[in-house]
């Protein structure tokens, strides 16, 4: 979980290709039939999802900031990542099927089926991706500090500005606050060693810590959801059909799961075109998200059968859809640059204590 501090310093392109030859290797040892070979994996594999879920959001918010591109169309590039998952996953399910029946390559299908995308993805990082750095790349600070110290001369100037750019008022305050943020936070970070504490950076921005510990309790809170799915559906699956019923379906119960989170995405677009002229309306959608999720899980202790929680579940996927729009959202808004990686590495480990309490 400290992985992230040395993808900043040794660059998130570098983390993204470490990731995928990872994922060769990992995949590769699923081939060979010895536990202790299968372990050592497992742990390959925690490292290897703390870089899916640091390195490449790190690189592609610096990567966008530092091609000039309109602030507000971060939002964007979430919103299309949050339903594009849920689509790639539906579309994912059917090929591991496809390998495991048509093409007879068995349970072991899938897996070798990964390969092949993964090192496709590798090829793709490797030919057509920039570096970018956190700590060390001071250039990029230093023309972001330019860029926003002189548009924050004149307050009017600023607007006017923005107004050329976007003919949205929601693009217009969100550029202001991030730009306001990434002064202060990169002012700091400029006067400050390399080796700056990310505790010190924590205790000194208690905004950072109170999102990533919300987004920290929300993804544990979901991932012990996964683990518990399919135990809860098949107690009341007999319940609610009787013990002669057929088996679940889980496969269509998980398709039917990540369109949900793919309708979450497409919410998540609809709200902020219609509350989009409010200020810190992402803000305000992730209290809507949290508070729908806690009412979704809530549910199944009330009405135990099948449709009811089934339903609740349906509505928590939907509301992960619209989380994972936001939260990158959030991250790119308040999280220190030039530390993203490894602020975010630092709050998995709370979400991973959080799973194993759970």
């Amino acid at each position: 979980d400290l992985v992230g501090t040395y993808v900043d310093k040794y660059g998130r392109r570098f983390g993204c290709i470490v990731f995928c030859i990872l994922e060769v290797i990992i995949n590769a040892m699923e081939h060979i039939p010895n536990l202790h070979i299968l372990f050592i994996g497992r742990i390959l594999g925690g490292i290897s999802t703390n870089l899916l879920f640091s390195a490449f959001e790190s690189w592609m918010v610096a990567e966008h900031r530092k091609l000039g591109f309109h602030e507000e169309l971060i939002e964007s590039t979430f919103t299309v990542s949050s339903w594009g998952n849920g689509l790639v996953a539906i579309v994912a399910g059917f090929i591991a099927q496809w390998s495991v029946t048509t093409m007879n390559y068995g349970d072991i299908g899938p897996f070798q089926v990964a390969i092949l995308l993964t090192i496709i993805c590798l090829i793709l990082i490797i030919f057509f991706w920039g570096e970018n750095y956190g700590t060390d790349d001071h250039n990029l600070t230093k023309e972001m500090n330019e860029k926003f110290i002189d548009n924050n001369n004149s307050t009017e100037e600023v607007n006017n500005k923005s107004i050329r750019r976007s003919s949205r008022i929601a693009a217009k305050n969100n550029i202001k606050d991030c730009k306001d943020n990434n002064i202060k936070d990169n002012n700091n970070i400029k006067d400050k060693d390399d080796n700056t504490s990310i505790i010190k950076i924590l205790m000194k921005h208690p905004e950072i810590c109170l999102l990533g510990l919300s987004q920290a309790c929300f993804e544990g809170a979901v991932y012990s959801f996964v683990f518990m799915w399919v135990p809860v559906l098949l107690s009341t699956y007999p319940l609610s059909y009787g013990e002669d019923s057929p088996p679940l379906p889980t496969g269509l119960i998980f398709s039917c799961f990540m369109l949900s989170l793919t309708l979450g995405g497409v919410l998540f677009s609809l709200i902020t075109s219609i509350v989009g002229s409010y200020s810190n309306h992402v803000e305000y959608i992730g209290i809507f998200v949290y508070l729908l999720s806690a009412i979704s899980m809530i549910l199944p202790i009330y009405y135990y059968d099948f449709i009811s929680i089934f339903c609740s579940f349906l509505l928590l996927e939907c509301m992960v859809g619209v989380f994972n729009a936001g939260s990158g959202t959030l991250r790119s808004k308040y999280y220190i640059e030039a530390y993203q990686s490894s602020i975010i590495s630092i709050f998995r480990i709370p979400l991973n204590l959080l799973v194993v309490c759970g």
